[in-house]
């Protein structure tokens, strides 16, 4: 932009930019926004990237400091800010550009959240497998600023391996493309996997394209009771020679407590229960002898 502005004719300069609501210097809203208790002066929140663009160039001119900001899920991440002049709130930038099934590709703005996307998605039967804690409402650019995962990642991996191109704002309002539309790519540097967990330190993520997988058709958690370590290392090579695709395998103990109070069957005779998943969860049940549930 070029044009020096004076620290009174900031705020509208930002209201310019990105609307009269859409740029705010509350006392309220600025604390709501506060990271680590350093209060922003003000809380932009732009529509479109070119918006967040042009506030980045503003911010750079006049040497403000700039925290991108999603949902806020993941603010304790990263070493405290030493400023925090503006909090860029990209919750705005929640539009789905491109969705390609045939092609198992997505492109997405930043703000939009896991959970919105996973309803478009599951029309066709495709899923973006990420599952970190409280993915529903997680913003995929949070995800990737903090390279988030949950247990799905033992299967299809984290973002870093999801993610195909990024779109985002350098630290002098430049938007910047890098990475591929497409699946399978060897052009350029590999920029997104170079801003997975960059914490906004790098740039603003603006879009992303994710590699998208088909849902299966039947998901089940078990719990299976088994007598020793060499009894779990069997089972597990049967499960890998099987046509079974487990997404992954965990060991858990069983208090003794629990062994010890259940009841003591025949095999013949033992009763079996069925599981009730958690709600949401996306599994069809499975069963387990009541003697062998672990606890925890």
């Amino acid at each position: 932009m070029g044009v020096s502005v004076t620290a009174r004719a900031l705020g509208a300069a930002l209201a310019a930019i990105v609307g009269a609501d859409g740029a705010t210097d509350d006392p309220r809203a600025c604390a709501a926004a506060a990271i680590d208790d350093r209060r922003p002066q003000w809380v932009v929140r732009p529509r479109a990237l070119e918006e967040a663009a042009r506030v980045v160039a503003l911010a750079h001119d006049e040497g403000l400091a700039v925290v991108p900001r999603g949902r806020g899920t993941a603010l304790a991440l990263g070493a405290p800010p030493t400023r925090a002049d503006v909090v860029l709130d990209l919750s705005g930038l929640d539009r789905i550009l491109e969705y390609h099934p045939d092609d198992l590709t997505v492109t997405v703005q930043a703000g939009v959240t896991a959970g919105a996307l996973a309803a478009v998605l599951g029309e066709r039967r495709q899923t973006l497998p990420l599952d970190p804690p409280g993915w529903s409402e997680r913003t995929l650019g949070g995800i990737a600023a903090t390279a988030a995962s949950g247990p799905l990642r033992a299967r299809y991996g984290t973002i870093r391996d999801l993610l195909l191109g990024v779109r985002f704002v350098q630290a002098d309002g430049v938007v910047t493309w890098g990475g591929a539309r497409v699946v399978k790519s060897v052009t350029g540097y590999d920029v997104p996997k170079l801003l997975v967990g960059s914490l906004g330190t790098l740039g603003v993520l603006g879009e992303l394209t994710l590699r998208l997988h088909p849902l299966p058709e039947a998901e089940a958690t078990c719990l299976v009771p088994l007598r020793d370590v060499a009894a779990a290392q069997e089972l597990t090579a049967r499960l890998v020679d099987s046509t079974l695709q487990p997404s992954r395998l965990e060991r858990r103990r069983c208090a003794p407590s629990r062994r010890r109070s259940a009841p003591r069957r025949r095999a013949s005779g033992r009763a079996w229960r069925r599981w009730a998943p958690p709600s949401g969860a996306r599994t069809t049940g499975c069963w387990w002898p009541p003697a062998a549930r672990c606890s925890g």
